[in-house]
C-alpha cells in the first residue's frame, strides 16, 4: 500500500511539473490538479521574483511565468532548500543560453542577480585596515569575500527591470565589482578594462600591485605615470569600501 502511494504521489508531483506530457494519477478531479498547478507554478514565480526582480520586470509577468514553468518541468534540484533554488534557476538559464534555447543576455542578467542576493545574506562584514596612501602599490592585494569580480556580453547592470527591446539590450563587454561595502550596501561598480586585469593579475599571482603595472600599462597603451595613478586611485576606493584586503599586514 505504501509504495502505491509513493507512486501516486511521484504521478501527482510529475504532473504538476509538465501537465502537458505527464498524466495525473487515476481518479482525481480536474478541477483541483488545474488549482494545484496554478498554486504551485504560482508559488515558484513570486519566490523567485523576489530574487530575480530586474529578471521579471524586463521580461514582463507572462515571459517570466513561462521561463518558470520550463525550469518546473525540466529542471531537477540539486538542493531541498527554497533559499538555495535562485542559483539553480540561474544555472538552468545558463544551461538554456549554452544550448542556444535562451537569449546570452537572460542568463547574464539572472547571475548578476544571483550573485547580488547571495551578498546581501553573506555572513560576515565588510572592513579591513587602511594603507597610507602612498603606499598603495607596495602591496598585494586580494578581493574579500564580499566581493565578486564578474565579466559579461552584456550589460545586464543597466537592466533596472523596465523592460528591454524583443532582442534584448545590444551586446558590450563589461567588466563589474559586485560587493556588500562596510555600510552593508549591495553595489556595483563597472570596471574598466585596466582595473579589472589589474585585479585578475592581483588574484592569480600574488605579486605587489606596483610590480605588474608596467607589463599592464604596456599592454593597455598608457603611460606609467598614469596608470599608477589609475591603479592608487582604485585600491584606494576598494579599501575603502572594506572590499579589497592585502595579503600581508601593513608595516
Amino acid at each position: 500500500m505504501a509504495e502505491d502511494d509513493a507512486a501516486r504521489c511521484r504521478a501527482l508531483a510529475d504532473h504538476l511539473r509538465d501537465p502537458e506530457a505527464t498524466s495525473p494519477p487515476e481518479g482525481m478531479d480536474p478541477a483541483a490538479l488545474r488549482l494545484y498547478r496554478a498554486l504551485v507554478l504560482g508559488n515558484l514565480a513570486n519566490l523567485l521574483g523576489d530574487v530575480f526582480p530586474a529578471l521579471a520586470g524586463t521580461l514582463g509577468e507572462r515571459p517570466f511565468r513561462e521561463w518558470v514553468a520550463r525550469f518546473l518541468a525540466r529542471h531537477r534540484c540539486a538542493t531541498p532548500y527554497f533559499h538555495r533554488l535562485g542559483g539553480e534557476f540561474a544555472h538552468f538559464l545558463a544551461a538554456q543560453a549554452d544550448a542556444g534555447e535562451a537569449p546570452t543576455w537572460l542568463a547574464e542578467l539572472a547571475d548578476f542577480e544571483w550573485q547580488k542576493w547571495q551578498l546581501e545574506f553573506a555572513a560576515g562584514e565588510a572592513g579591513g585596515p587602511l594603507p597610507e596612501a602612498d603606499r598603495l602599490l607596495e602591496h598585494s592585494w586580494r578581493l574579500g569575500p564580499l566581493a565578486r569580480l564578474c565579466r559579461y556580453r552584456h550589460p545586464v547592470h543597466e537592466l533596472p527591470g523596465g523592460g528591454a527591446p524583443p532582442t534584448g539590450p545590444s551586446p558590450r563587454a563589461v567588466s563589474l565589482l559586485v560587493f556588500r561595502d562596510r555600510e552593508a550596501r549591495v553595489r556595483c561598480f563597472e570596471l574598466n578594462p585596466g582595473a579589472a586585469l589589474l585585479l585578475e593579475a592581483l588574484a592569480a599571482t600574488g605579486k605587489p600591485a606596483r610590480e605588474l603595472l608596467a607589463p599592464l600599462a604596456e599592454a593597455l597603451h598608457l603611460a606609467p605615470a598614469a596608470a599608477e595613478r589609475a591603479a592608487a586611485e582604485l585600491l584606494c576606493r576598494l579599501a575603502q569600501w572594506g572590499v579589497a584586503e592585502p595579503r600581508t599586514p601593513f608595516v
